[in-house]
């Protein structure tokens, strides 16, 4: 047993086409990190953008005021139809697995439970 949690999955079914093929992130979720800072959580069809006060929107760290947005991606890719006001128990049930992810995988100076250090490669690609 590894001594942390292995947080990969097997998606040969959905990159093979298979018939009976369901994403695993439809039920467990898909966390958007930007560094440290949680942003969105994606779920099934539905994408939730996290209101942050101080949202990360570079790599130096320069940060904006970000609006809690939802957003159906299988009938909107283009995410130009915000729809939170009409699925508020979408939106709960998102913020819910955000509030999880925080605890398991640490968010902007809170570390999670489940969290691994950085690491890096000594090895450099031929």
């Amino acid at each position: 047993m590894p001594p942390r949690k292995i947080d990969g999955h097997d998606i040969r079914p959905l990159l093979l086409g298979e018939s009976q093929a369901r994403s695993p992130w439809d039920d467990e979720g898909f966390f958007y990190y930007f560094m440290e800072q949680l942003q969105a959580v994606r779920a099934g069809p539905w994408k939730l953008y996290l209101p942050l006060t101080a949202k990360y929107v570079s790599l130096a760290r320069r940060t904006e005021p970000a609006a809690l947005a939802l957003y159906n991606v299988r009938s909107d890719v283009g995410e130009t139809r915000e729809v939170s006001a009409e699925h508020p128990e979408v939106v709960a049930r998102l913020q819910a697995m955000a509030a999880h992810a925080r605890l398991e995988l640490g968010d902007m100076g809170q570390v999670g439970r489940g969290q691994r250090p950085a690491a890096r490669s000594s090895t450099r690609a031929p």
